[in-house]
């Protein structure tokens, strides 16, 4: 539960580009994650036909319903965000997962450890794949629009990040 300092963030690019980790793929979930706070796993389970790039929205098989149901709901994506995923395709997103139920935990774990080794070879310490939801919680209430208002009401940041109540939101308010 830690914010990513602008100093941590340009050290993670920074590991993120260097030539043994170059990867765009771990690139776009990065982004993917600190942009919309999706869980590493509603992340590398997304698929193309989800990305709605007209509208600006992900349209994501939230991964915390109650008793294991997919819970959907809709995530604005951030103009620099439709930019890197301008082009599409077919099928996942991303090549990690291989789409089955079974490989979902294995998943986790593999990304988890990798994201792990990416923050630690940047330099930053105790952060998480899980803290990067957390700081993208707190960048949707940081977004304002030209007058200094809020862009999105603390309801809707509670269904962008598919919290089924408002304690949360009050956490990062």
């Amino acid at each position: 539960d830690r914010r990513l300092l602008p100093a941590e963030e340009a050290a993670v690019r920074q590991a993120l580009e260097s030539p043994q980790r170059r990867d765009p793929a771990l690139t776009l979930l990065v982004d993917l994650s600190l942009d919309t706070g999706l869980r590493l796993s509603e992340a590398y389970r997304l698929r193309w036909d989800q990305v709605d790039l007209a509208r600006g929205v992900l349209r994501v098989e939230g991964s915390k319903g109650h008793r294991g149901v997919l819970k959907p709901r809709v995530v604005p994506l951030k103009p620099v965000l439709r930019e890197k995923l301008r082009g599409g395709g077919e099928g996942l997103v991303f090549p990690f997962w291989d789409g089955t139920p079974e490989g979902r935990e294995k998943t986790s774990s593999k990304l988890s450890v990798r994201l792990g080794a990416l923050f630690d070879s940047a330099g930053v310490k105790d952060f998480t794949a899980h803290d990067m939801r957390h700081e993208a919680a707190c960048r949707w209430f940081e977004l304002r629009d030209a007058a200094g208002r809020w862009l999105f009401s603390d309801v809707e940041i509670c269904r962008i990040m598919g919290w089924s109540n408002l304690s949360m939101v009050l956490r990062y308010a």
